[in-house]
């Protein structure tokens, strides 16, 4: 079971550090510049719309989700013979399933369909600051029953995500998140482009990357439970 477990928490790190940073790689060989984290979205290292389309990423997202979606199997059975205890860790994992999903969607919808991608994207800031916060509660009541000091560690961590998404969430650029710079070029043209920090799509990957920890949290808050048992 330790041998799964490890194997679960190894695969989760590689397949996410494959899905994003090798695709990123993948990007700048296939257009020929390098991806930007910071102004560009998701979707955009898949590329949905253009011809060479980036598979290798959404199939190493689709593995990456599955396997953080598994993570959470193991931590439901820590809920013990109490179903109430059982319902609850149940529906942690249902709210961070939406999110991880959500998440998907958002490789698959370009943001020039502005209310589509917007709504999806506000979906996926929730759920995820939900799945963060609610787990860090979790931990709280599996550290009552186990009294190890790890489960609080874990805990506050879980919150300290939840805080940091809740500082995204509420960052007052984003309302304003379309706007573009204008930009002179060498013929004293007017063109708009986007700033070099554009606040959705940074916003997006911040999410993205605090689910990352929020999952890798997930797995060794069991591993602590497992050794304490």
């Amino acid at each position: 079971m330790l041998t799964v477990f490890i194997v679960l928490i190894i695969s989760v790190c590689v397949t996410f550090f494959v899905s994003v940073f090798v695709s990123a790689l993948t990007f700048k060989k296939t257009y020929r510049r390098g991806y930007s984290f910071f102004n560009e979205f998701p979707y955009e290292l898949y590329s949905p719309f253009k011809e060479n389309k980036n598979i290798f990423y959404l199939i190493s997202s689709i593995v990456y989700v599955a396997l953080s979606i598994a993570s959470f199997i193991p931590y439901i059975s820590l809920a013990g013979n109490n179903t109430s205890t059982i319902v609850y860790f149940t529906l942690i994992a249902a709210i961070y399933l939406v999110a991880q999903l959500v998440y998907l969607s958002l490789v698959l919808i370009p943001a020039f369909h502005i209310k589509v991608h917007a709504m999806l994207a506000t979906i996926f800031f929730c759920f995820s600051l939900l799945a963060s916060s609610t787990f860090g509660f979790s931990l709280i009541s599996i550290y009552n029953y186990l009294q190890s000091p790890g489960l609080i560690v874990l805990s506050i961590s879980s919150f300290v995500i939840a805080a940091f998404e809740i500082c995204i969430i509420f960052n007052p650029k984003l309302k304003d998140w379309t706007l573009l710079e204008k930009q002179p070029d060498d013929e004293w043209t007017l063109t708009y482009a986007r700033p070099k920090v554009f606040p959705l799509a940074i916003s997006e990957w911040l999410i993205i990357f605090s689910q990352f920890a929020l999952s890798l949290i997930v797995l060794l808050s069991f591993l602590v439970s497992y050794f304490v048992k």
